[in-house]
């Protein structure tokens, strides 16, 4: 009853905006997710594929709810486990088991980090003991705990404390490493100001007290829900940064969708009258009919209800051949992908990571065209003939198996021999992410690259260094397909729109091409 309302609230105005708003991919992509979310389970789907805080391509439009089923998830598990305590023991033996918790969680935190940062930011058993803080804390004060809440001084030097520590996590945390031992310190912090707020004093009790920040406080569930799928969606459909006037405007948004779910539902649903033997079968039941909702219009094609009749011109398949090309299992030299003429004796090798993907085609045609048989040797996230590797510490499981390929490579082409050999490599991307805070990346890369080009150029007759593809500042398939749609109308010549769409991007291009050449 508190819960659920203003969720599937949220997710179905989000399904309404994002069948206007998004692009085909987009909004396919987004059914799945408010799929998975209604059922409390997003915090695993996003577990095994986003990185929370490096992402090179749009959001979710429901990434936000990961943490959402983490909660949900802790309410199933929680209370049959302090059931089952007080069932077993006293309260002395709730402390042990709220304690194991803890440091068992925390633990696991601590040691999978760095191996699997993905799950351990997302899933239950390395954040419970985030929450079991909280038990520990509840359960101190149940007893009668009041340490250091008779003394004002106490009160106000340690309220205050613990509010600047909040803030400055909030101003200087980065990403790296969190929720770790980063962690402790925020979580620390909050119990600190749960904890002298009982004394009932002091000038951060009297701040936190104040009419508006206890109302923002009130709707903050609401707030936390809505904000994030109006500024994805926002995002997608104009293919910008937020601007201070549409911050300003999605903050007013946000606010008044808020305040308007929080006073015609949540709060009718959540004090009516409905006894739990009603209110339980009827959660499940919204959780399997907005499931069952989204399983059934993901494969739907809205395509002449949603655009303009102009839109079955436009294609933009990614390229099969690329895809056919790149490296998915151990490696194995009798898997690789031979294009262009495969009867030639004149041979080619072309190898990167997906960034070589994008001259498959054009290697393919210029093999048939000049009788040259082109052997790809790619894999996606990996370049493979480049041996440039970060410090000890950095090296993770998916960073580990990409390096074990590149030691394949290096045996394998010491064997082998081409008459040409061309080489892709996305620069910035190794620079700025693989390299990231290891010492002078560019040196090393500089380096790594050198020697990478002088092993594969001693097995080949030319080789022929093809650097990084243009990149666009935009995704023009998404542009196309959101400046085609009927809304889009609305607001602007939608022919010429999504002409400009298709554009090459060449003052964004020259300077990056400039920057790393």
């Amino acid at each position: 009853k508190r819960i659920f309302p203003a969720l599937f609230t949220v997710l179905a105005f989000t399904m309404v905006l994002g069948f206007f708003f998004l692009s085909p991919e987009l909004f396919k992509n987004m059914t799945k997710d408010v799929g998975v979310a209604s059922l409390q389970f997003s915090n695993f789907r996003f577990a095994d594929k986003v990185d929370y805080f490096q992402q090179s391509q749009l959001p979710s439009t429901v990434l936000h709810t990961w943490s959402l089923g983490v909660e949900e998830q802790f309410y199933l598990v929680w209370p049959i486990l302090i059931w089952l305590t007080f069932k077993l023991g006293t309260v002395n033996r709730l402390w042990q088991v709220l304690g194991t918790v803890f440091v068992v969680s925390f633990g696991l935190n601590l040691a999978l980090i760095d191996s699997y940062p993905q799950s351990t930011f997302f899933l239950l058993h390395t954040r419970a003991w985030e929450l079991a803080l909280g038990g520990l804390l509840a359960l101190y004060h149940h007893q009668g705990g009041s340490m250091l809440l008779n003394k004002k001084s106490f009160v106000e030097v340690g309220s205050w404390l613990a509010f600047f520590a909040l803030m400055a996590c909030s101003v200087f945390y980065t990403e790296e490493h969190f929720p770790g031992m980063k962690a402790v310190l925020p979580c620390v912090a909050a119990a600190a100001i749960i904890h002298f707020g009982r004394a009932r004093e002091g000038s951060v009790f009297n701040l936190l007290s104040l009419k508006p920040i206890v109302y923002v406080g009130l709707i903050s569930y609401g707030l936390y829900l809505w904000h994030w799928p109006l500024i994805v969606i926002y995002k997608a459909y104009t293919l910008s940064e937020l601007t201070l006037m549409a911050q300003l405007g999605l903050l007013t948004a946000t606010f008044a969708l808020t305040i308007w779910c929080y006073y015609k539902v949540e709060l009718p649903l959540r004090y009516s009258k409905f006894t739990p033997k009603f209110a339980l079968p009827v959660g499940v039941l919204a959780m399997g009919v907005m499931f069952g909702l989204t399983a059934l219009i993901r494969p739907l094609s809205y395509d002449t209800v949603r655009f303009d009749s102009q839109f079955s011109k436009a294609d933009f398949p990614y390229s099969k051949l690329a895809n056919k090309g790149h490296q998915r299992d151990d490696f194995n030299p009798e898997k690789f992908c031979v294009i262009g003429d495969k009867d030639a004796k004149v041979t080619a090798l072309l190898s990167g990571a997906s960034h070589a993907g994008h001259y498959t085609d054009m290697m393919d045609k210029w093999g048939k065209e000049n009788g040259v048989q082109v052997t790809v040797v790619s894999k996606n996230g990996c370049t493979l003939w480049l041996d440039v590797a970060p410090n000890a510490d950095q090296v993770k499981p998916d960073r580990q198996k990409c390096m074990d390929f590149q030691q394949e490579f290096k045996e394998w082409i010491k064997g082998t021999s081409f008459d040409y050999a061309f080489l892709a490599v996305r620069s910035d991307a190794i620079v700025n992410r693989m390299l990231k805070n290891t010492p002078e990346p560019a040196e090393r890369y500089t380096k790594g690259l050198q020697k990478s080009l002088e092993l594969v150029s001693g097995r080949a007759h030319q080789t022929i260094f093809l650097g990084q593809v243009p990149i666009y500042s935009y995704s023009p398939p998404n542009c196309y397909y959101t400046q085609r749609l009927y809304v889009s109308k609305l607001f602007q010549d939608i022919d010429k729109a999504s002409h400009e769409c298709l554009m090459f991007d060449r003052e964004f291009n020259d300077k990056r091409l400039s920057e790393t050449t």
